[in-house]
C-alpha cells in the first residue's frame, strides 16, 4: 500500500519502543496486534528505525513512516556530561520537551486523511509531540497508552541527581506538580487513556482511562515447562539498556548474591538480557557463581534452567514485565516490593516480595533449599498470569475498550 492509500489505524511510537527483545517494543507489538483486529494499520515512528526491525514488530503492517523527529539531545552514544545536562534542562525547561514536532504532525495529519478511524499513541510524549487530539479537524478516535508514568520518570532521574530531600522536595513542588498538571489537561484533550495499574490511573479519574496491564509477550502457552525442582540457577532477565535494570543489579550483587551463594554454593546466577551487560557489571568480574550471559535468542530455555527469578528492581514507573514473564514460565519469583507492583493482591500474595536485602536473601534461599517449594509456588504463579495476565486477555480488553470508545463517538454525533 503507498501512502496515498488509506489504514483503518495508526500506531505512533517513539523509536525507543520498536523491537521484540525490549519491554518497551513488545507492549507496542501487542497493541499493534490489537488494532489490526479492529482494522488495518499504519506504523508512525517518531524518529528513524530500521524497516526490518519494524516489520518484525508489526508483522501485516500497511504502511510505514518516520518523521525524522529528533527524540533526544543527543546523538550516538552520549557522555555522562551530556546525558546529566540532557536531564537538567529537561527539569528546567520540561515544556520543551512536550512541544509539537511540526514535521510529525504534517505527517500524521496527511495520513489521518485517509480515513482512519483510530489513532493510538504509545506515551504521553508521543502524543504531545503529534500535536493531535480529538480537535483536531480530521482526528478519529484519540487513544494514549501513558505506560510509564513521565512524572515518575522525571522524579526517578531528579532521585539520582538530587541527593538531598529538600533539593527533591523543591523539584517536586516547582516541576512535577506541573507535568502532572499538564498530563491532566493534555490527556483530557483524547478520546481514551490507558495506564498500566491501577496506582498510575489515580488522579487522572477525570480522564476516560483503563487499566491495561503488562502481560508476558512470550508464553509457553500450553507448553507445561519444567518444574523449577530440576534447575538450580537463579536468573535475571532484563535490558542492560535500561537504568533502574542496572542499578537494581548492582544492589543485588552487592549485598544479597555473595551471602546466597555463601549458603549454597551449589547455585548460580545467570545474568540474561539485551546490551552489554558485561561491561555494566564490570566490577563483579570474578564474583562466585555469577554468569553474565548477555542476549539469547531462546528465553524459554533460561527459564527452563532456573530455580527461581530475582526482580530487584527499586524504582521507575508501571509495572515489571520480567516479573509476570518469570509466572508464565512457572518460576517463583523474589521482587522487591516497587518490582512486585501493579499485579494485584491475588499474584502479589504469592510472589515473595522482599523489603531489604535480608529478607531477599532468605526468599531466595527458600526456594534454593526447597525444591517442592519452588513447584508449588511456581504452579500457582503460572495458573494465575494464565487466567488473569494473557496475552489473549490484553488484546481482548484493548478492543473491547476501542469499540466501546468508537460507539460513544458515534453515539455522540
Amino acid at each position: 500500500m503507498d501512502r496515498s492509500g488509506t489504514a483503518d489505524c495508526l500506531l505512533v511510537i517513539p523509536e525507543s519502543a520498536v523491537g521484540v527483545h525490549m519491554g518497551a517494543g513488545q507492549r507496542s507489538s501487542l497493541l499493534f496486534s490489537a488494532l489490526s483486529r479492529i482494522g488495518s494499520t499504519w506504523v508512525v515512528v517518531l524518529g528513524y528505525c530500521d524497516p526490518a526491525r519494524v516489520a518484525e514488530s508489526f508483522p501485516g503492517h500497511v504502511g510505514l513512516t518516520q518523521t525524522g523527529t529528533r527524540l533526544y539531545d543527543w546523538e550516538g552514544t552520549p557522555s555522562w556530561l551530556t546525558v546529566w545536562l540532557a536531564r537538567l534542562r529537561r527539569f528546567t525547561l520540561f515544556g520543551r520537551h512536550y512541544r509539537v514536532d511540526p514535521a510529525a504532525r504534517a505527517q500524521i495529519s496527511a495520513l489521518l486523511e485517509g480515513g482512519a478511524r483510530v489513532v493510538a499513541f504509545r506515551y504521553f510524549r508521543s502524543y504531545c509531540l503529534s500535536g493531535i487530539d480529538r480537535s483536531h479537524p480530521t482526528a478519529p478516535l484519540v487513544l494514549v497508552d501513558v505506560d510509564d508514568r513521565d512524572d515518575q520518570r522525571l522524579a526517578s532521574s531528579a532521585a539520582q541527581m538530587f541527593r538531598q530531600p529538600a533539593l527533591r522536595w523543591l523539584f517536586d513542588l516547582i516541576v512535577l506538580r506541573r507535568v502532572r498538571a499538564l498530563m491532566r489537561r493534555r490527556l483530557g484533550a483524547a478520546d481514551f487513556t490507558w495506564f498500566v495499574t491501577d496506582e498510575d490511573s489515580a488522579g487522572f479519574e477525570a480522564v476516560p482511562n483503563a487499566v491495561l496491564r503488562n502481560v508476558p509477550f512470550i508464553d509457553p502457552g500450553p507448553v507445561t515447562p519444567p518444574p523449577p525442582s530440576a534447575a538450580q540457577n537463579m536468573l535475571f532477565v532484563g535490558s542492560a539498556g535500561y537504568r533502574p535494570n542496572v542499578d537494581g543489579l548492582r544492589w543485588f550483587l552487592t549485598y544479597c548474591w555473595p551471602e546466597i551463594h555463601r549458603r549454597h554454593p551449589q547455585a548460580t546466577f545467570r545474568l540474561v538480557g539485551l546490551f552489554d551487560w558485561a561491561k555494566q557489571m564490570r566490577e563483579f568480574a570474578g564474583l562466585p557463581g555469577l554468569e553474565v550471559v548477555g542476549f539469547v535468542e531462546d528465553l524459554a530455555s533460561e527459564y527452563a534452567r532456573a530455580r527461581a527469578v530475582v526482580a530487584p528492581i527499586l524504582e521507575g514507573g508501571g509495572s515489571k514485565i520480567k516479573v509476570i514473564e518469570a509466572c508464565a514460565f512457572g518460576r517463583p519469583v523474589v521482587a522487591l516490593r516497587h518490582s512486585a507492583r501493579g499485579f494485584g493482591p491475588e499474584i502479589t500474595g504469592i510472589l515473595a516480595v522482599a523489603d531489604g536485602p535480608q529478607d531477599f536473601i532468605e526468599a531466595c534461599g527458600r526456594f534454593l533449599a526447597d525444591p517442592d517449594l519452588a513447584d508449588r509456588t511456581g504452579t500457582t504463579l503460572r495458573a494465575l498470569q494464565q487466567t488473569q495476565f494473557s496475552r489473549a486477555a490484553m488484546e481482548a480488553q484493548i478492543v473491547g475498550d476501542i469499540l466501546q470508545a468508537l460507539a460513544g463517538n458515534e453515539a455522540k454525533r
